[in-house]
């Protein structure tokens, strides 16, 4: 949705998690599992998982839920 404040924010946000817990390598499911925890939908249903996701999620809709969870 052209945000990409939030690709941003979900990149550092990833990139620390890992970090922290020791990891040297960055995947798919650590993104997955931020993208869940950020906008409180299941880790299995995100864009990065989903492999039509540009027909499944609704732009505004992650935007809304970003916005939501981060207030």
């Amino acid at each position: 949705s052209n945000r990409w404040g939030l690709v941003i924010e979900l990149a550092i946000e990833t990139f620390v998690r890992c970090r922290m817990t020791g990891k040297t390598k960055v995947g798919v499911k650590d993104f997955a599992e931020v993208f869940a925890k950020k906008t409180g939908t299941p880790a299995k249903y995100s864009p990065f998982t989903a492999p039509d996701f540009q027909e499944v999620f609704d732009p505004a809709k992650m935007v809304e839920l970003f916005e939501e969870r981060s207030r």
